[in-house]
């Protein structure tokens, strides 16, 4: 039983608990309430006639030049502005209320593309388009979500027959001189503000904070496989070990096309994906060579695998010359930095499928009239691979696939001319 004296100390307590919470009632009924200055400011409701939105479409129109405004400004020209809008006009569209009228479908998807073509802030858009920045900050990325998830069947789809996958290894033998290779696989690092309370987890080598977006490029530079959003902590061979494309390549659910022996070989060869140092080898991905002491069968081996390696490097580059809000932080939470990156990925695919102009301009990998292979972006030197690091866990079986294209490079079938300046 309890005591009358800790009966009444209980008593008090409640007192004093049911006293305070009174006094904070009657201190916020006191409280005078703020009211609004302006329901809309003045500056802001000549959207409808001086926006930029509605004034630059007017201007070009009139002096007909209506490609460089598209293509400077939004990335594309009107036919495809209206075709990307069309298909998310019943996702992004809002009714008007008695109150105000709402910003029309063309107007939020004009601001997005301005968004991810330029990476102006929200305020800075916020003058252009005469839009509240808050407004801005919260229908980007519902129609960056509505973008992606409208191109995404179409445009970013991984192959799902043996003849897709050998119509990419057929490219990439035509263009890039490598056989068999139905990708190349990198990761990207999308770099965006430190989340509140994350601590470390999205600090990365580069002493940034970051998503990763993880890649897998055609030898078109199209994406036909993204993973993106993992935190940046962790490595690109952490990333792809992860990720549902390296569970279909241990389940052989990809629908891949038998091994067979490369040109004038006897040897069957897997088709595969061609990385960087930072991925484990297997049977299905090759990479260099590592360490400085190399034959010069590895070294040309190296150069081979570099030269179609750089796809994926130059697809990345690709997009984020057209879409600047990769060249800087985004200042977004993770969700929404995934959103954005999502649809830079898939606008990238559909634009090099619907427009001719979207890589106009741009500097790739190719070869000069005199068969020199050109390099537009660094890489590392064809003469000496990565850093050594043990090799332990890679298997014999890769190891003798590497050594089987090692060999083919180095016969008349599989040599191309440029290939021994490397070794100079």
């Amino acid at each position: 039983m309890i005591s009358s004296s800790r009966k009444k100390k209980i008593v008090a307590i409640m007192c004093i608990c049911v006293h305070l919470i009174n006094k904070k009632k009657q201190i916020k009924e006191k409280r005078p309430l703020k009211k609004r200055s302006v329901w809309v400011l003045d500056w802001l409701q000549k959207r409808s006639t001086d926006g930029s939105y509605a004034k630059t479409l007017r201007e070009f129109r009139e002096v007909n030049n209506q490609k460089y405004l598209f293509k400077n400004y939004l990335r594309m020209n009107e036919a495809t502005f209206n075709y990307i809008l069309e298909l998310v006009s019943p996702n992004i569209k809002k009714s008007d209320t008695n109150m105000r009228k709402a910003i029309p479908a063309n107007e939020r998807l004009a601001v997005t593309l301005r968004y991810l073509a330029s990476g102006d802030s929200f305020k800075s858009l916020s003058v252009d388009f005469r839009i509240a920045p808050n407004t801005i900050f919260i229908f980007v990325p519902e129609v960056c979500d509505a973008i992606y998830k409208a191109l995404k069947n179409e445009y970013l789809k991984v192959p799902n027959n043996e003849q897709m996958w050998i119509d990419i290894a057929q490219k990439f033998s035509d263009k890039w001189n490598f056989p068999h290779c139905i990708g190349a696989v990198d990761g990207k690092h999308i770099v965006m503000k430190a989340p509140p309370r994350s601590g470390s987890t999205f600090y990365n080598y580069k002493g940034t904070n970051s998503i990763v977006l993880m890649a897998i490029a055609d030898a078109d530079y199209r994406f036909i496989y993204i993973d993106v959003g993992c935190n940046g902590r962790v490595s690109d061979g952490g990333v792809f070990g992860k990720s549902t494309f390296q569970k279909a390549l241990d389940n052989n659910t990809l629908r891949l096309p038998l091994p067979q022996p490369l040109l004038n070989r006897a040897r069957d060869c897997p088709y595969l994906l061609v990385a960087d140092d930072a991925f484990r080898m297997q049977k299905h991905i090759l990479k260099p060579y590592p360490g400085r002491n190399l034959t010069a069968g590895q070294r040309i081996f190296n150069y081979r695998l570099s030269r179609a390696r750089r796809v994926v490097e130059n697809a990345f580059g690709i997009m984020a010359k057209r879409f600047q809000i990769l060249y800087r932080p985004i200042q977004l939470n993770e969700h929404k930095t995934t959103q954005i990156t999502l649809a830079c990925c898939a606008l990238h695919n559909f634009l090099i499928k619907k427009n001719d102009s979207y890589m106009a301009g741009l500097t790739t990998d190719r070869n000069d009239q005199q068969d020199n292979s050109v390099h537009e972006q660094g890489t590392q030197n064809c003469q000496q691979g990565a850093e050594e690091r043990p090799t332990t866990y890679i298997t014999n079986e890769a190891k003798e696939i590497r050594e089987e294209f090692e060999q083919y490079f180095m016969t008349v079938a599989g040599e191309i001319p440029f290939q021994y300046r490397c070794l100079c």
